[in-house]
């Protein structure tokens, strides 16, 4: 048997040079396997989620995406729950039941959950007054009234104006 002193891994001084190494394989292009669409849109849909869902770990509303929602407000709760949100809009005298006092929201709940509010603005929480209860009325509504807005801009919208609705708690609600 014939023992070698050389080893068979070379030391990274004792390497050839870049140029004289072989090049490496070339990338090949290929189209994603269905399995692997689906991971991505997966991994995608949840990153969303995630970034939406934020706000409801925080302790304070965010006062960009408040002042963004306060001009959202304006144009589509102000006429029924008022300019200052406690439900005396000019059209709440018309309404049965009465617009709720959005301002007192955590007060009554003992907190403000965001992700509810969010639900009820869409229309996936149901509430009565907002419409029947078939369709998420301002969750359509924003992506109509945006020329035909892709869901996640409505979506975006409606954060927003969850965060002027938590911008205007009075009372205690912590």
């Amino acid at each position: 048997m014939i023992h070698s002193t050389r080893s068979p891994f070379r030391a990274a001084s004792q390497r050839p040079p870049a140029a004289a190494r072989p090049a490496a394989r070339p990338a090949v292009n290929r189209a994603p396997r269905p399995a692997e669409s689906v991971v991505a849109a997966l991994a995608s849909g949840l990153l969303l989620i995630a970034s939406l869902a934020a706000p409801a770990l925080a302790s304070e509303p965010d006062a960009e995406r408040a002042a963004i929602g306060s001009s959202l407000y304006r144009a589509y709760c102000g006429s029924c729950h008022g300019r200052s949100g406690v439900g005396d809009g000019d059209v709440a005298q018309y309404l049965d039941p009465k617009p709720a006092d959005l301002t007192r929201i955590a007060a009554r709940d003992g907190g403000f959950d965001f992700d509810r509010v969010v639900a009820t603005i869409d229309g996936t929480e149901k509430v009565k007054g907002h419409g029947r209860g078939e369709m998420p009325v301002w969750g359509d509504a924003l992506l109509v009234a945006s020329g035909g807005a892709s869901e996640e801009q409505a979506r975006e919208k409606i954060v927003n104006l969850a965060h002027y609705v938590w911008s205007i708690q009075q009372g205690d609600g912590d």
